[in-house]
């Protein structure tokens, strides 16, 4: 009786074979979900399997990326065991970047596109806003990072202290904010202008200027201080 994950599937074809034969980087979408699935189902081979998975998420891996253990596990062929070894991937995924960048011991926001490049895999696919912070040197070295608050920034409830407690206590000539909106949609709102102008005071007096305020949408960021609003 054939396996659920070789069904239909000469030996060639199975796709840790093709891993083996012609390398990871080589392989499709589909491919390379089907060896975190490891089995199809008894109806469907693994391929199969992955591509009704990624079809229920219109193709995007934004999207498969994003979707919770619950949403997983609504999906034939994912049982709650493969939805939390599939977050565990793509959590790792995400760990992996940033941590490469942390790791550049001189790692430096000059412009808008560094800050976005640094953020944007951290933030780009997440449900909810995230308000962050990045504590600068004087030449514009990054000292630390650090989450402010977790959720829907206009109605989120923090205090500027909340902002400026890591640039005090990093000795920051300067800071960066920098926050998602998950529509995907980078413009910033009213009330963004407003937090930051704020904000911009309040480090005015304290001495540490807002280098700049970046929102990072699904691929797309705007910079305040680019649209001279800061």
């Amino acid at each position: 009786m054939a396996k659920t994950n070789n069904l239909n599937l000469p030996h060639e074809e199975l796709p840790r074979e093709r891993a083996i034969k012609v390398g990871f980087q080589n392989l499709s979408n589909i491919e390379l979900l089907a060896i975190m699935l490891g089995t199809g189902t008894h109806a469907m081979n693994v391929l199969d399997t992955s591509k009704v998975i990624l079809n229920a998420y219109n193709g995007k891996l934004d999207q498969l990326l994003n979707a919770d253990v619950d949403d997983l596990q609504k999906q034939n062929g994912i049982g709650k065991a493969k939805a939390l070894q599939l977050k565990a991937c793509f959590e790792l995924s995400k760990r992996i970047h940033i941590s490469q960048l942390s790791k550049k011991e001189d790692y430096y926001f000059k412009t808008a596109s560094t800050i976005a490049d640094y953020f944007m895999p951290l933030l780009r696919f997440q449900r909810q806003e995230y308000l962050m912070c990045a504590y600068l040197n004087a030449r514009g070295k990054v000292l630390k990072t650090e989450t402010i608050s977790i959720g829907n920034i206009e109605g989120s409830f923090f205090y500027p202290r909340e902002v400026f407690r890591g640039a005090i206590s990093s000795s920051a000539s300067s800071l960066v904010l920098v926050h998602n909106h998950p529509s995907g949609d980078s413009t910033p709102s009213n009330k963004d202008i407003d937090i930051s102008k704020r904000l911009k005071d309040v480090g005015d007096i304290l001495g540490i200027s807002i280098m700049d305020h970046v929102i990072i949408g699904d691929g797309t960021f705007a910079s305040l201080k680019e649209m001279k609003i800061l």
